[in-house]
């Protein structure tokens, strides 16, 4: 007894580090089957969820199922409200058949109208840029023609300018002939007149 009266503290720090230790332990216990249990609630709750995917994907499935078979009962309702005998169909069949003939008969004869008009139009296009092109050499030769005459008036002009300040000096110069030369200043002036009229032209 007096042994463990001496030694109780000891026995009590012995006992604190044996509860320290049990609760330790349980609490990392606890926690890796807390974690573990987590882990294991986190894939069933994805199982779950594909789950219930795949459950509507099915409902889904099923729903497009039902529609394509009322679908298909309507069709077939809708065939069976349409049937027609053998003898009817052949019928029918002959009477397309002989209107088809006659239609690409038909179709034949305007394809051939059709390629005549084409080469027809064909031959009148080549003749009109035969003559288009024809027509832009006659406009070329006319242009060039047009400039050289507009050059050779140009001349005429500067010509006739100079004649009449000759004649000016001339009737400055001798006034015995004044009169002739007033007669020659207004043919050139008259001349000059005609070389604008035909520049503005």
């Amino acid at each position: 007894m007096a042994f463990i009266e001496k030694n109780v503290n000891i026995i009590l720090l012995f006992l604190l580090v044996v509860l320290a230790l049990a609760f330790v332990g349980g609490t990392m216990y606890f926690q890796k089957t807390f974690k573990d249990l987590s882990t294991s609630h986190k894939e069933k709750t994805k199982l779950l969820e594909g789950l219930n995917d795949s459950l509507n994907t099915m409902q889904n499935i099923s729903t497009s199922l039902n529609k394509t078979i009322q679908t298909k009962q309507q069709d077939q309702e809708l065939l069976n409200q349409l049937y027609l005998t053998e003898q009817q169909l052949r019928d029918m069949l002959n009477s397309t058949l002989i209107t088809t003939q006659s239609e690409l008969s038909q179709a034949e004869n305007e394809l051939v109208s059709t390629k005549t008009t084409l080469k027809q139009t064909h031959d009148e296009l080549t003749a009109t840029e035969n003559r288009l092109a024809a027509a832009q050499v006659n406009a070329s030769v006319f242009r060039n023609k047009v400039d050289s005459f507009e050059d050779e008036l140009v001349d005429l002009r500067s010509e006739t300018n100079s004649l009449l300040s000759s004649i000016n000096g001339f009737i400055n110069s001798t006034p015995s002939c004044s009169s002739v030369l007033e007669d020659v200043k207004v043919y050139a002036e008259q001349i000059r007149d005609d070389v604008e009229d035909m520049e503005e032209i």
